[in-house]
């Protein structure tokens, strides 16, 4: 009988950021504050500033370039490139209040109403970069940042679970907790700086999902 394979461990990092105060400085309400930073189009810029600030990378010089699409680079003597990608809230699930969620891994350049996109086009953004970085914003204040190998997602891609259509949130967890022992960081902004707050060890997950996070302040 072959031994059951040993599974790696995998570092969910968690960030919480007070949403009241941003709400407050903004002069908007609440609700709306949350719903515009669970929205990809103008929290993925802030997702490469948190990424920067988790990780210890640089942002890449040239990440206003078309073909670029937020990359960032490793800073020390050992250089990678890795791609953020935002897990959005996507379609809702019928008679629930929850959401698929939906990731997609090929540039921006490729998504978007009237844009086409072949499976080259995804098999080239994903190979484009030596990591990806993928921010779940759906339950902001909270956001989770999980760093994996693109050639993971390659081969994903080449099995079918990842499509040109992306990947839905639930069938994305399930795929870490089958491959990864996972590890959970907490992070809050700590005098203008993000500091850890907590480290647990997490039990196999296929979604994760919050309902309020208040208590950390």
């Amino acid at each position: 009988m072959s031994k059951k394979k040993k599974k790696e461990k995998l570092v969910i990092h968690r960030l919480v950021v007070n949403d009241k105060v941003i709400a407050q400085e903004l002069g908007i309400d609440l609700e709306k504050t949350r719903e515009t930073f669970r929205d990809g189009r103008p929290c993925s810029r802030f997702t490469e500033h948190w990424v920067d600030a988790i990780y210890g990378v640089d942002i890449y010089k040239n990440a206003c370039v078309k073909s670029s699409d937020g990359i960032i680079e490793c800073a020390g003597d050992v250089k990678f490139l890795v791609s953020v990608k935002c897990l959005t809230r996507g379609s809702r699930i019928k008679s629930t209040s929850k959401y698929r969620g939906s990731l997609k891994f090929q540039n921006s350049a490729f998504i978007g109403a009237g844009r086409t996109c072949t499976d080259s086009d995804v098999k080239n953004s994903i190979r484009n970069c030596d990591r990806v970085c993928i921010c779940d914003i759906r339950e902001f204040p909270v956001l989770s940042f999980i760093m994996l190998d693109t050639k993971l997602i390659e081969d994903w891609f080449d099995q079918g679970f990842v499509k040109k259509s992306g990947i839905n949130g639930i069938n994305f967890y399930k795929l870490l907790s089958e491959k990864f022992k996972i590890q959970e960081y907490f992070y809050k902004p700590v005098d203008g700086k993000i500091q850890i707050t907590d480290e647990t060890l997490a039990p196999p997950i296929e979604e994760i999902t919050y309902n309020s996070q208040d208590s950390l302040f």
